[in-house]
């Protein structure tokens, strides 16, 4: 068994207890301020929701660096440099667009790192009830039922999901795959995408900017039943600043870095 057990346990009693409470205070007026744009939002239940976490954390792991988004993004903290020791990764409320403006499809995500090896992945889909989570070496489940490895797929037979910043840039390899895959969607939360991909209901996400606690528990959980995540040139994600990645099953992943490379010589 995994050392990490007990923490993880009382990880995924934390996530679910964040998750009520914010389930609770939902029809309560919204605090809705802009941060790097008026794309970029953050509430009062961002905060609290971190805050939260992080004190569970600080309590009972008081040793474990914390990078959490908002007070990352409210400079309380320093960025990290490296990944050695333990480092926790929260993301309160990813997708808060879609919290505010739907009030359903966003997440609560939070992940724990040991000298750069992901050991324990949490992602709460909070209004669908939907816990997925990983311990490493011992598989991804989604609430108490365990995923099945992912099937090879190619990318003309699957769905991909793609960011609106991406169209309105003109990214060449979104664009690109667009025009290969059987269609695409948008959805605005990493959260709700990392279960789309654990249920292999769409084959890729690709990104051109995503930070760290976007990508710390879905690719903690997805690598547990066989997706592949890398920047699009193939090179790994490093978790240390905002980078461009792919995460897709297997056969697709591999079909978009080969589109990447030659778009590239294309461009060359």
């Amino acid at each position: 068994m995994n050392s990490w057990f007990p923490a993880y346990l009382q990880a995924l009693s934390w996530v679910k207890e964040a998750g009520e409470h914010i389930r609770g205070e939902m029809r309560k007026p919204l605090s809705v301020q802009t941060k790097s744009s008026r794309r970029d939002l953050v509430t009062q239940l961002d905060v609290a929701t971190e805050k939260f976490l992080t004190a569970r954390l600080r309590e009972h792991y008081p040793t474990h660096c914390i990078c959490g988004e908002e007070s990352q993004s409210a400079g309380e903290s320093e960025k990290l440099s490296d990944l050695s020791g333990a480092v926790w990764f929260i993301d309160p409320i990813d997708g808060t667009m879609n919290f505010v403006k739907q009030h359903r499809d966003f997440g609560i995500m939070l992940a724990l790192y040991v000298d750069g090896q992901p050991q324990i992945g949490i992602v709460y889909d909070v209004m669908r009830d939907e816990l997925y989570s990983a311990l490493s070496g011992q598989g991804a489940y989604l609430n108490q039922q365990r995923l099945p490895l992912l099937p090879q797929v190619s990318l003309q037979d699957s769905l991909i999901i793609i960011e609106g910043g991406a169209i309105r840039a003109g990214d060449k390899l979104t664009l690109a795959a667009l025009a290969q895959c059987l269609s695409a969607r948008m959805v605005g939360a990493s959260a709700i995408v990392t279960g789309m991909l654990a249920q292999a209901s769409v084959g890729a996400f690709i990104t051109r900017q995503q930070m760290p606690w976007d990508a710390a528990a879905p690719m903690a959980i997805l690598t547990e039943i066989g997706a592949k995540f890398s920047q699009p040139d193939g090179s790994a994600v490093t978790l240390l600043k905002g980078e461009p990645y792919l995460m897709a099953l297997p056969g697709i992943h591999e079909e978009l870095l080969s589109l990447y490379h030659y778009l590239s010589e294309k461009a060359d």
